[in-house]
């Protein structure tokens, strides 16, 4: 199952995976970890702990990588995104819409009213309501990504800034994205993803951000 085969089967629907407390963030957090990834089992009793105690669990850390939260991160499709805030913390499943300053996610019991699972649109700032959770920690993302996007997994490889000036590193694939960092260079990086934008290849950094290939940098 995908993370969209999982969001339509779910999607207004209450998950209560362990039984216990009514429905909860975490009940949808380890449904998807079972219907997707094959992790079964009641990981947390806090759901910042998903991020705080991540490795204390082989079974997450052999398929996720945990990612923090830092100014040019972006959420992607199938991450499962942790906040701290509140007596729990929150924890949903990232869309793949957003930004450097928001994101869409797919979650339940958002305000603590044991709602079922729904979308949400939610701010690295606090500006709704709905962020009554923040500060994000974090994300824990896939490994494997074909197990999200049902796509063949993608083979990372690593480059290196050859363009004299250095390199941009943007919101998203394009130079109409918002710039979130810069890299000199020399400097070398790991490629997750490709994306062909008219006749340049953007690549996708670890932390999310983006930067053209095509011209700028060395493969190795």
């Amino acid at each position: 199952m995908t993370f969209d085969e999982f969001r339509k089967k779910y999607d207004g629907r209450a998950v209560d995976y362990d039984g216990a407390a009514g429905v909860q963030c975490v009940d949808l957090i380890d449904r998807y970890l079972e219907d997707v990834f094959g992790i079964k089992g009641v990981w947390v009793t806090g759901a910042r702990e998903f991020y705080t105690k991540f490795l204390r669990y082989e079974a997450l850390t052999d398929s996720f990588e945990r990612i923090p939260n830092t100014r040019e991160l972006t959420v992607s499709k199938g991450d499962i995104v942790v906040w701290n805030g509140g007596r729990w913390g929150h924890v949903a499943i990232g869309t793949g819409r957003g930004s450097i300053d928001w994101f869409e996610s797919f979650e339940e019991n958002t305000l603590g009213r044991h709602e079922p699972a729904h979308t949400e649109i939610h701010f690295f700032k606090r500006r709704t309501g709905a962020d009554c959770c923040a500060p994000v920690l974090g994300v824990l993302r896939a490994k494997d990504q074909s197990l999200v996007t049902g796509e063949k997994s993608f083979e990372r490889y690593s480059v290196r800034v050859t363009y004299p000036r250095g390199l941009n590193v943007r919101s998203g694939a394009g130079v109409g994205n918002p710039l979130v960092g810069y890299l000199s260079r020399g400097e070398v990086r790991t490629v997750t993803a490709e994306k062909r934008v008219g006749s340049q290849v953007w690549g996708r950094l670890g932390n999310g951000g983006w930067i053209c290939l095509t011209g700028f940098t060395e493969r190795f």
